[in-house]
């Protein structure tokens, strides 16, 4: 019943056809003129700078160090002493001393390290005695005495002392740690470099580095000190 309604609709629309016109189009004898008037360009701005948006986000009001450093200052660096419960003898380390006459070096503020100043067990001079690096190492004590009974009393184990100075002298740069504790234990570092250093007005310049260096490696959960 479909296929014959299609079909009966088919030719119902032929016979609008059979005096030779298209009942589909009708003749337009009307003309259309378009007329389009051009859109100048643009005069470029210069873009104005706005004041949205987010900040840079930071936690400290200045970076750390040497307040306006300059080359005719000193500068000197100190290990910040840590509370925390992991590393809360960092940075305890102070006075730091090297007495050239007697090769020994001294440090205060730090606890069982014995009564007397380090002394020296290798030195970077010493062809029997091969330093760390560039570093001069100093021992502490084992013992010190009790200045009531005078009774020897055992210090804690493996204090040891890094000492370099700069080849031109002008600079300097201490470290103190134990392997003593099972966390990292009692220490510090401090560098400093003096004033009067010369450096160029003009031009570029190349810092090589070094391949010789030194450290101590402390641990955590452990006792134990290594040097690197």
């Amino acid at each position: 019943m479909a296929r014959f309604a299609v079909l009966f609709a088919l030719a119902f629309a032929l016979t609008g056809c059979l005096d030779g016109t298209n009942p589909f189009m009708e003749e337009d004898d009307t003309t259309t003129t378009t007329t389009t008037t051009p859109t100048p360009d643009p005069t470029p701005t210069e873009e104005e700078p706005t004041d949205t948006g987010e900040p840079i986000s930071s936690n400290v009001t200045e970076l750390p160090g040497t307040a306006n450093p300059s080359s005719t200052t000193a500068i000197f660096r100190k290990e910040a002493r840590s509370t925390d419960s992991l590393g809360a003898g960092n940075g305890y380390a102070e006075g730091f001393v090297y007495d050239s006459v007697n090769d020994t070096f001294a440090v205060d503020n730090i606890a069982f390290d014995g009564d007397r100043p380090y002394t020296a067990v290798y030195r970077t001079d010493n062809v029997t005695k091969v330093g760390i690096g560039p570093f001069s190492v100093f021992e502490a004590p084992a013992t010190a005495t009790d200045t009531l009974t005078l009774a020897t009393v055992d210090q804690l184990r493996d204090y040891r002392a890094l000492y370099a100075i700069g080849p031109k002298g002008d600079s300097s740069i201490a470290i103190v740690r134990t392997g003593a504790y099972i966390q990292y234990g009692f220490g510090g570092y401090a560098y400093q470099r003096d004033g009067n250093v010369t450096l160029p007005i003009d031009g570029q310049a190349v810092y090589a580095g070094t391949k010789n260096y030194g450290g101590l490696r402390d641990f955590s959960n452990r006792g134990n000190l290594e040097y690197v």
